[in-house]
């Protein structure tokens, strides 16, 4: 920043010193306005100083640009960090009732224990049942 500063203040003194060595008469003709007759210096410095203007205005537009779309992403920042503290919240709920459910399932197979297969387990055993029985019956024929 400082070193910007620096440049700007020479770059100044160097259109100071180039509007001075340049101070003659000149006739400024404006479109509508009219004409005027002023030295060549002070058309020099307005030039310099509507330049600056005009890019601190640009710089200031850009900066309000920049600030918007930080604004809009910590707003899309904050949503998100809320939807993974309620996913968070959602999972642990699952997980207390998966181990409730767990834990239902081991109360019911202590309960019924010659009942505890599982329903996987059972089409296994039918499928392969069935598989013997067909084979039985083929050889019977």
């Amino acid at each position: 920043m400082q070193l910007t500063l620096v440049f700007s203040l020479l770059f100044a003194l160097l259109v100071a010193i180039f509007a001075i060595w340049n101070s003659t008469e000149i006739v400024v003709k404006f479109p509508f306005i009219g004409q005027y007759s002023t030295s060549l210096a002070l058309v020099i410095l307005g030039s310099a100083t509507l330049g600056a203007v005009a890019v601190m205005l640009l710089g200031v537009f850009n900066q309000v640009k920049s600030s918007l779309l930080i604004w809009d992403y910590k707003k899309k920042i904050n949503k998100l960090e809320k939807t993974i503290k309620d996913l968070d919240a959602e999972k642990k709920e699952l997980l207390n009732h998966q181990k409730f459910l767990e834990k239902e399932i081991l109360a019911l197979k202590q309960e019924f224990p010659g009942k505890s297969q599982n329903p996987e387990e059972k089409r296994e055993e039918t499928s392969s049942s069935e598989k013997n029985g067909k084979q039985g019956e083929k050889t019977n024929q």
